[in-house]
């Protein structure tokens, strides 16, 4: 089962709708203050906060993490259309082993264009469930984005330093961010492999001293 938080930046925009006050310079650009909130399925806090800084770095060179919170949610709704995120609340009822009668609250998630809409959307995705649920509030949330857990790759550590010995003519190589083997030029030893320079193949000669320093 996810487990959402919310995570909420702050960064300073450029507000080209207000005038530059020339009193103050003509280069002295009027700044507003822009919050953004997103959803995250993480781990945990930590987790959760290198994941936000994987969502907006690209796109937002400086910003500043305000807060992280854990959000519990029964369902997140995610249907083609609707840039907005509701939240809705409602509940259903149920029985104890001993037969009495039991309130279940839930808070779910759904995108929709507007309060309507949402409502429209909720109703159908709860209308297969076995019991009745009934619908209290939907809100519209700040939420920008949803990012489910698998919607991220996971960073795979870069190896540096390593050589590996391939084919029959001796070649050493080193295997870039991409996964492929370059063979390497100017080698002189095994232990530093930072000096060498990527090359199509190694000239005999540097082979025949390869294997010779292996031998």
């Amino acid at each position: 089962m996810p487990t959402w938080f919310i995570g909420s930046i702050r960064y300073q925009q450029q507000d080209d709708s207000v005038a530059v006050d020339t009193r103050k310079g003509a280069d002295a650009p009027r700044l507003k203050t822009i919050k953004e909130s997103y959803l995250i399925d993480a781990v945990s806090y930590t987790d959760a906060e290198a994941r936000l800084y994987r969502i907006v770095a690209d796109n937002t060179p400086d910003f500043e993490i305000v807060s992280i919170r854990p959000m519990r949610l029964s369902d997140v709704f995610h249907i083609e259309g609707g840039d907005n995120w509701y939240k809705v609340k409602g509940f259903y009822m149920t029985e104890t082993a001993k037969g009495v009668a039991k309130k279940v609250n839930n808070v779910m998630l759904i995108n929709a264009a507007s309060l309507k809409e949402a409502h429209e959307r909720i109703t159908e995705q709860l209308s297969s469930m076995l019991v009745p649920v009934e619908i209290t509030d939907i809100n519209l949330t700040p939420i920008l984005e949803v990012v489910p857990h698998d919607a991220l790759e996971d960073e795979k550590p870069v190896e540096t330093g390593k050589t590996t010995i391939i084919g029959g003519d001796v070649t050493v190589s080193v295997q870039n961010q991409k996964g492929e083997f370059v063979p390497l030029r100017g080698l002189s030893s095994f232990d530093h492999v930072s000096d060498f320079e990527p090359a199509g193949a190694l000239p005999k000669a540097e082979q025949r001293q390869l294997e010779t320093a292996i031998t």
